[in-house]
């Protein structure tokens, strides 16, 4: 498996815009290729941050990606979670994630 990420190239890129003070949207699109042809993958990811108080902040995205080279070969993945940061150098989070394959 190493091999396989050693002979990919990678075009990421990505984007936050504050709405409020508490609201945070973000998006990210990430193309990776690898150097023989036989896989291209393209990720687009949207979600955002939510201040919930001071010190707490829920956070939720969406990504799906696909290998445009592989037929059958989609996912669709949420994720949510939650920061509570308990300190200027400590926080603490839990993230739940599910996957959905092609």
């Amino acid at each position: 498996m190493s091999w396989f990420f050693t002979k990919v190239a990678f075009l990421t890129f990505g984007g936050a815009y504050a709405v409020s003070p508490a609201l945070t949207l973000k998006a990210n699109y990430i193309d990776g290729k690898k150097s023989d042809s036989t896989h291209e993958v393209q990720v687009v990811g949207l979600g955002g941050d939510y201040k919930v108080s001071a010190n707490g902040t829920v956070i939720v995205g969406y990504y799906t990606g696909k290998d445009t080279k592989t037929a059958q070969s989609g996912s669709n993945n949420f994720v949510a979670g939650y920061e509570q940061s308990l300190s200027k150098r400590t926080t603490v989070y839990g993230q739940f994630a599910t996957t959905r394959a092609d």
